[in-house]
């Protein structure tokens, strides 16, 4: 049996024709920085049944013509995909205006960790408030389109994203965190006391009004010690926690948000924190 390497990019091996969906992956993924391959399934084939199988077999005739890289982590863990330079070119300005691409990211990289599992958030949210009728995403804004926007002025908060949500009861933004345990408490404390004016004093966060804060941290342990710390910056009722490991089936989002059609006045974001 030949083994697969790690991080090879076959050569081109046909023509391709790009379907649209393949535009979207595209931008998705140059926007993500690194994705992997069930969040693809799922957000462009809906989690159907042999979604995934599907996603697989049109990335590899993507990476085979040299648009996209795709790393092999671990024969127990799913393959890794980022955008090659000459993916940029396939992406129109309409979708890349005022998106950040990013080629050429290492999959085995520590910092790959953080950006995959940050696509995997931001695509249970697109999936799961995709219903008809519900509050739907209308905007994601990556870490570095945040940065890019505020620029000097970001005081030395920088969400790992910004979920922008509309439904029959108005709008509504979420800073998006995602810890995975790698950063010390004392520095998760300092990034969640600059939440502070803009969550509790609802101060405008460079003319965004952020609702709430979302940390998705793995296991009980770590959760409870975020709780702790966001009720020390008068935070909590503005924080809400899930365990990163569960976010491909579920998402705390669904369990915020409320739709009704038949009253204009119905609040977006229900007011029971759940700290």
């Amino acid at each position: 049996m030949t083994r697969r390497r790690r991080g090879t990019t076959r050569s081109p091996a046909r023509r391709l024709a790009l379907q649209p969906r393949d535009v979207e992956i595209l931008a998705w993924i140059g926007r993500a920085g690194v994705v992997e391959l069930p969040d693809v399934a799922n957000l462009f084939w809906g989690g159907t049944s042999g979604a995934r199988a599907a996603a697989a077999r049109r990335l590899r005739v993507l990476a085979d013509n040299g648009l996209l890289h795709i790393t092999v982590t671990a024969l127990h863990k799913p393959n890794r995909v980022s955008l090659l330079p000459r993916g940029v070119e396939f992406v129109p300005l309409r979708i890349a205006d005022g998106a950040v691409l990013r080629t050429r990211i290492d999959g085995t990289s520590v910092s790959s960790d953080h950006l995959a599992a940050s696509a995997a958030v931001w695509a249970s949210v697109a999936v799961r408030l995709a219903r008809p009728g519900g509050p739907q995403l209308r905007r994601f804004m990556t870490e570095a389109e945040i940065r890019r926007t505020v620029g000097s002025r970001a005081d030395g908060l920088i969400p790992d994203g910004i979920a922008f949500l509309e439904g029959a009861g108005g709008a509504a933004a979420f800073a998006i965190e995602v810890d995975l345990g790698t950063e010390a408490l004392p520095v998760l404390n300092r990034k969640l006391a600059r939440y502070a004016p803009f969550l509790a004093d609802r101060v405008p966060f460079h003319g965004i009004s952020l609702d709430a804060a979302i940390i998705y941290a793995p296991g009980p342990t770590r959760l409870e010690r975020i709780g702790r710390l966001a009720a020390r910056s008068n935070i909590a009722r503005n924080v809400f926690l899930q365990e990163i490991a569960n976010v491909r089936a579920d998402n705390v989002l669904e369990d915020l948000l409320v739709a009704n059609p038949g009253r204009d006045d119905t609040p977006l974001v229900r007011g029971v924190a759940l700290l």
